[in-house]
């Protein structure tokens, strides 16, 4: 498993990186096209697609990776998938016609002052493309086609951000680009998603099928949900307690602390197939434990690394307008990291047990939204980032918990505590730094390789370091042979 789980997830993590590196190099493109308030349209617009994607569809997706792994008949495979296929074009379609119905109508309620027709009408287009391709590149990794998944990834990007790019500065669209390059990056995403997978589709409609699915799926709707709102009600509170521009300002640090998103996001690309096709098998438990020390130890690194030299970021990728975001950077990552972990805790999803699942999200939201509205007022988007951190360990606690009552893994928790606190101490002696920039650069550097040093010995078995020493000698000594 952990052969097949580094393989996959190294082609997962490359994609995220090739994709999410070019979406950080438009930053200091769109900060310097785009007013704070702009670039919190940008995130109240994402904000609800997500919202979009996670519910108009009723995740039929998740429950197409439950059971596809358990069909054993290539035309039952092509049932399910075929039906889940039909079901979301369709409630994509009414989802489209009953918006743009409506558009003036939410619209305002959305956006408010900064509400622009053309503008919305055009994003609603691209949420129901970007449900359609979510539901393509997800049976890529249902059929275990991390390739084609990557491929698929990086053509949506470099799409998506030509096109932006084309009608920002070629003819001078202004903020409606961006939407207008989404729309075409999903659908093109979508239709290589689709020729990769071609034959996994049909003319197909099993009410019985779908049926079956949609049990699994709805109670994870609510669950969905609050895995939303505790990711995205940190914005909303921000749009209704400050400004739209105090969004865009908290959507900077939130950008810059997703990079530490480019480790989970592989992970959890690759590992939840692998679960759900060798859950069985005796030694699952504990190699799911050995991947997950390792995915500790990078964590910890990123988190002391983003933390450390997120003010150094900032005056890079940004303008002065955006360098204050620095300050929430180090309470972000941490909130990021904890809501993507739950893969980890696979017991409940292995059980079934959706409807524990949504009670988890639901619960961690509602702390989530109290939170906020208590904080913001008084700390401001510090506040937003505080919640948001609590929020998201709240529900890793509970997944872990109940999980491991019907699937345990042998987590080593005294271990991960040392090598977090160890980490936590230098964030915090980091955040006393002041000295120019290039003394500064050196010293947070130092304290990043203590880290690494500290992390290392804390989280690898000596018996494994010895093991890779023993490995990269071999390779020296059959090289000097050669």
């Amino acid at each position: 498993m952990l052969r097949d789980f580094i393989k996959d997830s190294a082609i997962y993590t490359l994609s995220i990186v090739l994709s999410r590196g070019i979406n950080i190099i438009l930053v200091p493109i769109y900060t310097r096209v785009f007013s704070p308030a702009d670039y919190g349209i940008i995130d109240i617009m994402a904000v609800v697609s997500n919202l979009v994607n996670l519910t108009i569809a009723l995740e039929i997706s998740q429950a197409v990776a439950r059971f596809y792994a358990e069909m054993k008949a290539v035309e039952e495979k092509k049932d399910y998938v075929s039906t889940a296929l039909w079901f979301t074009v369709i409630v994509n379609v009414i989802f489209v016609v009953v918006s743009q119905y409506y558009c003036n109508t939410v619209g305002p309620w959305v956006l408010g002052d900064s509400y622009n027709e053309t503008l919305f009408r055009v994003a609603i287009f691209s949420m129901a493309a970007n449900g359609i391709f979510y539901l393509f590149q997800n049976q890529l990794r249902w059929q275990l086609q991390s390739f084609h998944y990557a491929i698929t990834s990086v053509i949506t990007v470099l799409v998506s951000v030509s096109v932006t790019i084309t009608l920002i500065f070629g003819v001078g669209l202004g903020l409606i680009s961006v939407f207008y390059g989404q729309l075409v990056g999903y659908t093109v995403g979508a239709v290589f998603s689709y020729c990769f997978a071609r034959e996994s589709y049909g003319l197909i409609f099993n009410r019985v099928s779908l049926k079956k699915m949609l049990a699994f799926s709805i109670p994870l709707v609510p669950s969905s949900i609050g895995v939303f709102l505790a990711v995205y009600i940190d914005r909303i509170a921000i749009k209704e307690l400050m400004t739209i521009a105090d969004v865009g300002l908290y959507g900077i640090a939130y950008r810059i602390s997703s990079l530490v998103g480019l480790i989970i996001a592989g992970v959890q690309s690759s590992l939840t197939p692998l679960i759900y096709n060798q859950y069985e098998e005796a030694g699952t438990p504990a190699e799911i434990a050995r991947i997950f020390r390792y995915f500790l130890w990078g964590a910890f690194l990123f988190f002391l690394g983003l933390s450390l030299f997120a003010r150094e970021l900032l005056l890079i990728f940004t303008t002065p307008q955006f360098y204050g975001a620095y300050i929430i950077v180090p309470i972000l990552v941490p909130a990021v990291l904890l809501a993507g972990m739950y893969v980890f805790a696979p017991g409940l999803a292995i059980a079934k047990r959706t409807k524990s699942i949504a009670v988890i999200s639901i619960s961690a939201a509602f702390l989530n939204t109290v939170l906020n509205f208590t904080l913001i007022p008084y700390l401001g988007i510090r506040g937003a980032a505080i919640a948001t951190l609590v929020g998201a360990a709240m529900q890793f606690s509970l997944y872990v918990w109940l999980g491991n009552k019907y699937y345990p893994i042998p987590y080593d928790w005294k271990r991960y505590a040392r090598a977090l606190s160890v980490i936590i101490f230098l964030v915090i002696g980091g955040g006393f730094i002041a000295v120019s920039l290039w003394i500064g650069f050196l010293v947070k550097l130092l304290i990043w390789v203590t880290g690494l040093i500290l992390v290392t010995w804390i989280i690898i078995d000596n018996a494994e370091i010895n093991k890779m020493k023993k490995s990269i000698l071999r390779k020296r000594d059959a090289k000097c042979v050669e």
